[in-house]
């Protein structure tokens, strides 16, 4: 198991410096010594460096001679929970903001236990909206609530985030009427929706699929605005991997095309179009379990 630790790690070495082709071959010969192993074994033992090569495995999941191998070796990826981090060896207070999918906060990498429902969401728009009202933060997030309810609910959270991350997160600075709160300048916010955004501007698409854990603040849903950073952060993201799934086509690459199709219909289960795409290419390419697996789920969604 240490030598296939080891060919992991050189495979990751060689995809940090984009050497590609590299990375495909050390990454091929990693994954076949898993697919040997007992799979409760391997899991076990390699999990900390499977979180800490996430992004190569997303990479992996997206490369039609990669995605059938890491299957055959993990049989789904998905069960890592490890996010991508580019500051390691800051120091202070690191403060990790999770929206997607979950509402959770991590604070130097232990979790805030949060009372109060609407804590992570006051947190995520401090970090991404700082210098803000109290009026301004209710008028966006809970804005059907009756103004004083809101008000009283709003000072539950920030009471909240303090007990539970520490008083010295959140600064009130401006005049006493109308006082501005904002994340403290010593902490290191890492904002995963925000995460998401900058990978699929800097085209690390696969790591940005891999980073997309699911819908922005999933238990909040009166908010107009928390509505339009949904759709903001879907349409990036399927934006891009559709412009893949086009150049595929054109490119004759129809098994990149059903790996393509597969994670924009994670994004986005109602786009039958991809679906029926995807259960076509497979036809051409795929096995005969994995059509009728495709087939199965369409046929669950359209019933």
């Amino acid at each position: 198991m240490d030598a296939t630790k080891a060919l992991l790690l050189a495979a990751f070495c060689a995809y940090t410096m984009n050497d590609l082709p590299r990375c495909a071959d050390l990454l091929s010969e990693a994954l076949q010594e898993l697919a040997s192993q007992p799979r409760s074994q391997s899991r076990a033992t390699i999990a900390p460096e499977l979180r800490e090569i996430e992004e190569m495995l997303a990479y992996a999941r997206l490369n039609p001679n990669l995605a059938p191998m890491l299957e055959a070796a993990l049989e789904d990826a998905s069960y890592l929970s490890g996010n991508i981090r580019d500051d390691l060896f800051t120091t202070g207070m690191r403060l990790e903001i999770m929206t997607l999918g979950q509402e959770l906060v991590i604070r130097d990498g232990v979790p805030c236990s949060m009372r109060v429902k609407g804590s992570v969401a006051v947190l995520a728009y401090l970090a991404m909206h700082p210098r803000s009202t109290r009026q301004t933060v209710i008028t966006d997030l809970w804005p059907d609530r009756d103004p004083k309810k809101a008000a009283t609910y709003f000072r539950q959270c920030i009471s909240d985030i303090r007990e539970t991350t520490g008083a010295d997160v959140i600064l009130v600075e401006g005049a006493h009427q109308a006082p501005e709160y904002r994340l403290s300048s010593k902490a290191t916010v890492i904002l995963d929706s925000q995460r998401v955004l900058q990978l699929v501007a800097n085209g690390q698409l696969p790591a940005a699929v891999a980073a997309y854990k699911g819908e922005f603040l999933p238990t909040l849903d009166e908010s107009e605005w928390v509505e339009e950073q949904r759709i903001h952060i879907r349409e990036a993201l399927l934006g891009s991997l559709r412009a893949e799934l086009r150049a595929a086509q054109l490119g004759r690459e129809y098994r990149r095309v059903v790996l393509l199709a597969t994670a924009i219909i994670g994004i986005d289960p109602s786009d039958t179009d991809t679906e029926n795409l995807r259960l076509d290419m497979a036809r051409e390419v795929a096995s005969p379990a994995e059509v009728a697996r495709f087939e199965a789920e369409r046929h669950r969604r359209m019933n």
